[in-house]
């Protein structure tokens, strides 16, 4: 879920769960969104690699194991990765979207653009524990100026030149980046509320964006051990964090 303050359903579906026998998914969406699976580039492999763009009906209404899915192409929503198979989905243009979420690992969205237009608040990012993917692709502000929410427990790596205007909330797992531009706008901020902002590679040194802790507090993690990352002096001075973070927390 996205956005800010309360959560209103809409309306509510059932979808069958993937891999779990027995499993029934309650989906609920809140109002004005539309939820869709990713089916990859035949219809019916239920997920992998394949073209996003605005004419191919790879997206189902139901998820994996649906016995009887009807397809049809984006609708600018809510679309979720899974399937028992992953793979690099090249983006076609510019695609709007509401939230994307992760199931399965090693998904990589790359090319064109993929622009923020929520229906209310925020766009989100859910990556599932235990799942790891990538988003190549910029993020760019759609309709309004929007803000980007990395939700659930796994990790996700943004690596585009990212132009999204309404900042940075990471509330669960690892924001994985390498570069200060794949954060959004230049001085946006970062709010850690529950997650990592989490420094790949040796390239990226600091940055002068606010970073702010939230009630469920967050930290920084730098991956490489010869590596150090520097916030901004009055973001550390309001954390209590020391000077820089090397190989760890700060």
């Amino acid at each position: 879920m996205t956005g800010s303050g309360g959560f209103t359903v809409d309306r509510s579906s059932l979808n069958y769960g993937t891999g779990t026998n027995g499993v029934i998914t309650l989906v609920a969406l809140g109002e004005g969104q539309v939820i869709q699976y990713w089916d990859g580039a035949v219809e019916g492999d239920g997920g992998g690699p394949g073209t996003w763009n605005a004419g191919n009906p790879n997206w189902a209404d139901g998820g994996p194991d649906d016995p009887d899915p009807s397809y049809s192409p984006w609708l600018g929503s809510v679309g979720v990765f899974g399937g028992t198979t992953s793979g690099t989905v090249t983006v076609s243009g510019k695609q709007s979207f509401d939230t994307l979420q992760f199931k399965t690992s090693f998904y990589q969205l790359s090319g064109g653009s993929l622009a923020m237009d929520p229906a209310s608040g925020s766009s989100g990012t859910n990556t599932y524990g235990g799942v790891t993917a990538s988003i190549d692709s910029a993020i760019v502000d759609g309709s309004g100026v929007a803000g980007l929410v990395k939700l659930g427990n796994g990790d996700l790596y943004l690596t585009g030149t990212n132009t999204y205007g309404g900042g940075t909330e990471i509330k669960g797992g690892k924001l994985w980046v390498e570069a200060d531009a794949n954060l959004g706008a230049a001085g946006t901020g970062v709010s850690l509320d529950g997650g990592v902002l989490a420094v790949q590679g040796t390239s990226y040194t600091s940055t002068g964006r606010t970073i702010s802790l939230g009630g469920n507090n967050g930290g920084i993690e730098v991956k490489d051990p010869l590596h150090s990352f520097t916030a901004a002096a009055e973001t550390r001075a309001k954390a209590g964090w020391s000077s820089s973070a090397t190989a760890g927390w700060c």
